[in-house]
């Protein structure tokens, strides 16, 4: 009777393993990378990096929408910055869609529990930094419908731009693409 109780209690423990292990996969978005989607980091892509992350982002929501803490905006902020700072740190060498996409993801965390109106804004500087490396693929981060994707290009476009050729004007930036 004791085998029997064994095996029942390691067949309910394999199950709610299972169950968490589930639940983990399902809660993580899964990136849609182009897994040999690969660019260079140029002069150009790494001055308009630089330019948004020098840049004074605008963090005004509207009156319509309660402020938001300072120290919450410095922490999205933060996460934008180390995002930028994390790819501008990567060599001349090529850079892989789907290395890129890991750090969005990483960036992404830090907006879980900010208002949705600063999250929504700091989600907006995320995916620019997605366009401006010139990305191509879904990262899987980012939800979005399908009519609201420019044609060849897996993510929407970031507020203020055109096209995904023509970004918004960023004033610290002196070269364009």
């Amino acid at each position: 009777m004791s085998n029997a109780r064994l095996l029942q209690a390691l067949l309910l423990l394999g199950l709610a393993g299972g169950a968490v292990a589930l639940r983990l996969v399902r809660s993580k978005p899964i990136a849609d990378t182009t897994d040999d989607e690969v660019i260079q980091l140029t002069p150009a892509i790494r001055s308009h990096l630089q330019a948004l992350r020098t840049e004074t982002r605008d963090w005004d929501m509207g009156p319509d929408v309660e402020p938001v803490p300072a120290r919450t905006l410095r922490r999205l902020d933060g996460a934008i910055n180390d995002l930028i700072d994390d790819i501008l740190a990567h060599t001349d060498s090529p850079l892989q869609a789907a290395d890129v996409a890991g750090r969005l993801g990483v960036g992404l965390a830090a907006l879980r529990k900010a208002p949705l109106a600063a999250s929504d804004r700091a989600w907006g500087y995320m995916v620019e930094v997605w366009y401006v490396l010139g990305q191509r693929s879904a990262t899987g981060y980012f939800t979005h419908e399908a009519e609201a994707l420019p044609v060849g290009w897996g993510e929407p476009l970031p507020p203020g731009w055109t096209a995904p050729d023509q970004p918004r004007p960023v004033p610290a930036l002196t070269t364009v693409r």
